[in-house]
C-alpha cells in the first residue's frame, strides 16, 4: 500500500502541466515515462544505502511501476504478445537511465547530457529550459535526501517546488 502510494506521488507529480506546457516534454507515452523514470529515479535514489525497510520499499516502486507499465500498454492496445517484450525495454531503459542521472546529479555536463537523450529525445531544448529543469532535478534530490527515511517509509512525501518558469 505504502509503495503504492509512493508510487502514484511520483505520476502525479509527473503529469504536472508545467512539464507539458512550459518545458517542452513531449505529451505522449515517451515523454510521460521519462517524466515518471525521472521521478522515480529521484525516490529511488533517496532510499538507496538506507536501512532495509527502504531498500524493500524501493524495490516495490520499482515492481509496482512496471507493473502499471504493463497495464497502460494493455489499455493502449498493445497486444499481448508484444506487452512483456515492451515492458523488458522499458525496465531495462529506466536501468540506464538511473545510471546516467545518478552520475549527472555530481556533474551538470552529464545531467544535461541525460536530459537531452532521454527526455527530450534528443531535441536541444533551449539553454534557459534546460538549465532550469537539470536544476529541478538537483533540487528535488536534495530536499527528499532532507526528508526523514522512517517518514518516506509511511508514505509521506514531500517534492518541494516545481521548477521556476522559464522566461
Amino acid at each position: 500500500r505504502i509503495a503504492h502510494g509512493v508510487y502514484h506521488s511520483a505520476v502525479a507529480r509527473a503529469r504536472e502541466p508545467l512539464f507539458y506546457n512550459s518545458f517542452g516534454v513531449s505529451d505522449s507515452l515517451d515523454g510521460r515515462f521519462d517524466m515518471i523514470s525521472i521521478h522515480v529515479f529521484l525516490i529511488l535514489h533517496r532510499l538507496k544505502g538506507g536501512s532495509r525497510a527502504a531498500r524493500r520499499l524501493s524495490q516495490d516502486i520499482f515492481d509496482i511501476m512496471f507493473s502499471d507499465m504493463d497495464r497502460s500498454l494493455r489499455e493502449i492496445g498493445v497486444g499481448d504478445l508484444s506487452v512483456g517484450r515492451k515492458v523488458k525495454a522499458m525496465a531495462k531503459a529506466l536501468n540506464g537511465r538511473i545510471a546516467n542521472y545518478d552520475k549527472g546529479l555530481h556533474q551538470q555536463a552529464s545531467l544535461e547530457e541525460a536530459l537531452i537523450r532521454n527526455l527530450y529525445r534528443g531535441q536541444q531544448p533551449s539553454d534557459r529550459i534546460l538549465f532550469l529543469m537539470a536544476q529541478y532535478v538537483r533540487d528535488v534530490s536534495i530536499f527528499l535526501s532532507q526528508q526523514d527515511e522512517n517518514d518516506i517509509l509511511k508514505g509521506h512525501i514531500n517534492w518541494g517546488a516545481l521548477p521556476a518558469m522559464p522566461s
